[in-house]
């Protein structure tokens, strides 16, 4: 990971630290994943090695104190779980950046106990009905993104549907055997 300071707008936000991460070589670094431990709102530039960055990460406001929060994140800064982006993978659940055809079924499961430990519902007891219902939906989330990503075939099928095949077309044998799916 390269380190580097990333200066935003200077109205409304501060000067941070962020690490970029490549996606991607096969566009020769134009394809790149910024990730931010202290969120900015309107970053309009990122230094980088190879130029500069105006499109800042995927953020959503936290429903409680309306702060942004990153949307593979589950919790804001003021520690209120937040509502599962309806956009968010599978894959990126489980902090796998672009899917994976391969993936270690004991790694995935160590990364299943971690997420679990902090969105079980249990832990939300004591939290407003909206949180233990956010909580539900989390763990529920979770669970079915384990269940198909643990199961090779059903993470094949799932990768096929994330590249707009449907699961009839899969069992009528109607997919064009060209298709690119990396």
């Amino acid at each position: 990971m390269l380190r580097v300071v990333a200066a935003s707008c200077a109205r409304h936000c501060r000067v941070f630290l962020a690490y970029i991460q490549a996606v991607t070589l096969k566009t020769q670094m134009n394809t790149f994943r910024l990730i931010s431990h202290v969120p900015g709102r309107c970053l309009q530039r990122t230094q980088i090695k190879y130029g500069y960055c105006t499109v800042s990460p995927p953020v959503r406001l936290c429903w409680s104190c309306n702060r942004p929060v990153y949307n593979r994140e589950y919790f804001c800064e003021c520690n209120k779980i937040q509502p599962i982006d309806k956009n968010m993978s599978y894959f990126d659940a489980f902090g796998y950046f672009k899917p994976v055809v391969q993936i270690d079924t004991v790694d995935l499961a160590r990364r299943m106990r971690d997420i679990q430990k902090q969105l079980h519902p249990d832990k939300f007891s004591r939290a407003s009905p909206y949180e233990q219902k956010l909580a539900a939906d989390a763990a529920t989330f979770i669970n079915q993104a384990y269940a198909t990503l643990h199961k090779h075939v059903d993470r094949f099928s799932y990768i096929l549907s994330l590249h707009g095949f449907k699961e009839e077309d899969l069992s009528s044998g109607s997919v064009n055997g060209d298709c690119d799916v990396s």
